[in-house]
């Protein structure tokens, strides 16, 4: 994706559609979720713009993934962590 779009449209612009394709349709926390989207993108943009490279970037993205999905596993659901 990054690596097709960020090359002709620039880092903001494949950002915006990264947190686009990226987001939930039925979250009910639109705007914070969608700036955090975007701004994990950049991140991930600036990466392969001095690195030249999509490694780094994907590395980042697998390790955000997995620190998230760790995180969810070990909520229930109510304000605290599950034990």
């Amino acid at each position: 994706f990054r690596g097709a779009i960020q090359g002709e449209a620039g880092i903001i612009i494949s950002s915006a559609l990264f947190a686009l394709f990226h987001f939930g349709r039925n979250s009910s926390q639109f705007p914070r979720v969608l700036a955090i989207y975007f701004l994990l993108s950049l991140t991930f943009g600036y990466l392969v713009a001095v690195t030249h490279s999509l490694v780094p970037a994907i590395i980042a993205h697998a390790l955000y993934d997995f620190v998230l999905l760790t995180a969810l596993r070990h909520y229930d659901g109510r304000t605290s962590p599950a034990r």
